[in-house]
């Protein structure tokens, strides 16, 4: 399988990620600079939901730093004997010819994905607080 050619197929990146059937982090971006995010991943405070558009370079910086082999670990994960709180990450890719993506079911204090997937989504986050600070910024002023 062509993993770069798939890679390269990918036009928009959803995120979210649910702490015992919360939702803290939700997180859409794609190659037209459309941005949507909700949450940090964390179950601290409150978390504002925002839709806009961005000029930064999101969505392509992000897909520099992916690594087309990890497309050959898409599919759904549950781990076994899960302890902490239940957690579901998932993370679809989606384009013109590809709909893809890993979901995962885990415990907060057992094992769960790979570094990479986490390295993926710390880095979406990174990539998206400037854009996102702003808006909370701004709803603060309002």
């Amino acid at each position: 399988m062509d993993y770069e050619k798939q890679k390269n197929q990918i036009q928009k990146v959803f995120i979210k990620l649910e702490s015992e059937g919360k939702q803290v982090l939700y997180l859409f971006f794609s190659e037209m600079g459309t941005i949507n995010r909700m949450g940090d991943g964390s179950n601290e405070g409150i978390s504002r939901f925002f839709m806009g558009q961005t000029e930064d370079p999101v969505f392509q910086d992000f897909m520099e730093e992916f690594p087309a082999e990890l497309l050959s670990l898409a599919g759904r994960y549950t781990f076994p004997n899960p302890q902490g709180e239940i957690c579901f990450l998932e993370i679809t890719l989606e384009g013109e010819e590809i709909n893809t993506g890993f979901a995962f079911t885990y415990g907060a204090d057992s094992e769960g994905p790979p570094e990479e997937i986490f390295e993926l989504v710390n880095l979406a986050l990174d990539l998206s607080d400037p854009w996102y600070e702003d808006q909370l910024n701004q709803k603060k002023r309002n």
